[in-house]
């Protein structure tokens, strides 16, 4: 039985006459790649190939119990008219179909140029279907690599702030973040031509000024 054999078609329950939706798609299994569930439009409640008889217009199932959409977590969800990408971006089609009681132990996706086999599909979802026919692993982008001391700590050059911000003679945006706050201590260059007594009020010119006498880090620290 072919997926495009059923899709759209009413399903009804045979124990109360109960219409339980129309057929949206499947779900197929990552590990055996059998089509493990049908689901409705609805996909509250999924219901197994081998419980669902086809008619000419409709779709029966004994009852409305099934399986809960829960049980399909991690399972690749295919609807027909879905686009087909590989893994670098490459249209490869779109999904027309697939053989739902397949025997085979890799059944294929017919698409509206070839066929691509399900084991190559490495994600899907309503949007679009992935796949990789290379079949090698997916690898995640390659970091920059890192310098390290040898220690083993990374080493991260750091340019001072005062060097980043000489000629600004407004405080810089990126610290006013400090305004209205006080100093806890004192804030003093070595030769003490620059000293700020705690409990100083920072403001505009309190910044301006500790950049440029290269305490600016003093501040942020000692200050709350």
């Amino acid at each position: 039985m072919l997926l495009s054999e059923i899709c759209d078609k009413k399903l009804i329950s045979l124990s109360d006459a109960k219409l339980l939706g129309s057929v949206g798609g499947v779900y197929v299994d990552r590990d055996t790649y059998r089509v493990k569930y049908i689901f409705t439009n609805e996909n509250t409640i999924l219901y197994a190939p081998e419980k669902i008889y086809a008619h000419k217009d409709i779709l029966t199932v004994f009852d409305a119990s099934g399986e809960p959409a829960e049980r399909a977590a991690g399972m690749l969800a295919l609807t027909i008219g879905t686009a087909i990408y590989g893994v670098s971006g490459e249209r490869a089609g779109i999904f027309r179909d697939i053989e739902i009681t397949a025997r085979r132990k890799s059944p294929v996706l017919l698409t509206d140029s070839k066929s691509v086999r399900l084991k190559h599909v490495v994600a899907s979802s309503k949007d679009a279907i992935i796949i990789n026919p290379t079949g090698k692993p997916l690898l995640p982008p390659i970091e920059a690599p890192r310098r390290k001391a040898l220690t083993g700590t990374i080493i991260t050059p750091e340019i001072p702030t005062e060097t980043a911000y000489a000629g600004i003679s407004e405080a810089p945006a990126d610290y006013s973040f400090l305004l209205g706050r006080k100093l806890k201590y004192e804030v003093a260059d070595i030769s003490r031509s620059f000293v700020l007594m705690a409990g100083t009020l920072i403001t505009d010119r309190v910044i301006a000024n500790a950049r440029k006498a290269g305490k600016i880090a003093d501040l942020v620290t000692k200050s709350s």
